[in-house]
């Protein structure tokens, strides 16, 4: 483990991109499951996997804390939502399951990160 603060400042800053890029992918998830396991809310599923993608950019971005904070708990909820449709049995075989098993870590992965260096993050308002 270093002990040299800028190792240390570089290595939370490259964990908590990599999360933003996994929220991202959390997004496209959701507006996935969506699609395929409840089409009839698809619009509200695709609009939840926009803004989740949104948040994960702006995490990426080393920005808005508060934001990956609601996108991975819409990632929870969407792993919650494909987990009671695979439950109830109308859902398409294996991908319910799988969908929900990544939502549930892509959102657990980004509260770990941000619970570990969000500390990191700039605080206040950026201009620019």
């Amino acid at each position: 483990m270093p002990s040299d603060p800028i190792q240390v400042s570089r290595r939370a800053r490259r964990r908590l991109m990599a999360a933003g890029w996994l929220l991202v992918a959390g997004g496209v998830l959701i507006a996935i499951a969506a699609d395929l396991l409840a089409p009839v809310l698809f619009p509200f599923g695709l609009a939840g996997g926009g803004l989740t993608i949104l948040a994960g950019r702006q995490l990426a971005r080393l920005r808005s804390p508060l934001g990956a904070l609601l996108g991975s708990g819409a990632t929870l909820l969407g792993a919650l939502g494909a987990s009671a449709a695979w439950l109830s049995g109308s859902s398409p075989g294996w991908l319910a399951p799988a969908l929900a098993a990544g939502l549930a870590i892509a959102g657990s992965v980004v509260l770990a990160v941000l619970f570990a260096d969000a500390s990191h993050l700039p605080a206040g308002r950026l201009d620019g």
